[in-house]
């Protein structure tokens, strides 16, 4: 990978070299608007594009090696300003909540139905995975009408 990389907020940010560079600046944008909602251990941010239809984005955390990876979607690429950032900020704090989702599931093995019931296990991390979302995406909601009441916001 050739690093194309910033230091925002002490977090070192690096681009992949396929990130598309008309896309870049406003990624760039989008990670210096939200920066401070990563985990105070993060050291390294790094962005990706990627072909996958799946979301508009999503995070990958290594909380062991202090570093968590971007991935910015064909979705993302097309959304309008306010939601590109509305997604970064998401993601952002999926960096934050991800040592809750790693215990549940690690709770959720504990169990070790996988093999004697794989409907059962298959709906315990299911019911993990929409917690944790659903959490995600009330910090994200609550941090905007924070920002709004005041009057940082629209």
């Amino acid at each position: 990978m050739t690093e194309d990389s910033i230091i925002v907020a002490g977090v070192k940010v690096v681009f992949d070299e396929d990130f598309p560079t008309l896309a870049r600046a406003r990624a760039e944008e989008c990670v210096r608007e939200w920066i401070e909602l990563l985990p105070r251990w993060l050291v390294e941010l790094r962005v990706f594009s990627s072909k996958s239809e799946d979301a508009a984005a999503s995070i990958s955390v290594f909380e062991p090696y202090r570093y968590a990876q971007i991935y910015l979607h064909p979705s993302w690429l097309r959304a309008t300003p306010g939601d590109q950032s509305e997604y970064v900020r998401h993601e952002f704090i999926h960096s934050v909540t991800n040592p809750l989702k790693l215990v549940a599931e690690h709770i959720g093995d504990a169990f070790d139905v996988s093999n004697t019931n794989p409907a059962l296990a298959k709906w315990i991390r299911s019911e993990i995975d929409d917690a944790v979302e659903r959490a995600t995406q009330d910090f994200s909601i609550a941090i905007d009408r924070l920002l709004a009441a005041r009057g940082l916001r629209g």
